[in-house]
């Protein structure tokens, strides 16, 4: 058998408790944030809460802007139509001078050369 050394036992013991020691450190230092994160974490709800207030008043915005550019939509387009009817009767009136000018110019032609 091999002889134990009393002074390897101790030393490994002291190693051991030295790593033990390291590692309590460690786990005191992470479990020192947890107050700060719990902290951060009890604002989530509040956040939350904002976030769903944000929400409706952009989804009410979007609807209203919606309704309104619907209205001017349909105000261009009646617009646009009033405006190809008053072409549609310039044009009409437009071919009537012009008849009524070579119906002039015919008359006034006979006149001078009677």
């Amino acid at each position: 058998m091999e002889k134990i050394d009393r002074d390897d036992i101790l030393l490994k013991i002291y190693e051991g408790q030295k790593k033990m020691q390291n590692q309590i450190e460690e786990i005191q230092e992470k479990i020192s944030v947890i107050p700060e994160i719990q902290e951060k974490i009890s604002v989530i709800p509040e956040m939350q809460k904002e976030i769903r207030k944000i929400s409706k008043t952009v989804a009410k915005i979007e609807v209203e802007h919606g309704e309104k550019l619907q209205a001017l939509f349909d105000a261009f387009t009646m617009h646009s139509e009033k405006l190809k009817t008053h072409e549609k009767r310039m044009n009409i009136f437009d071919r009537k001078l012009e008849k009524h000018n070579d119906e002039i110019y015919y008359l006034k032609s006979k006149v001078r050369g009677l």
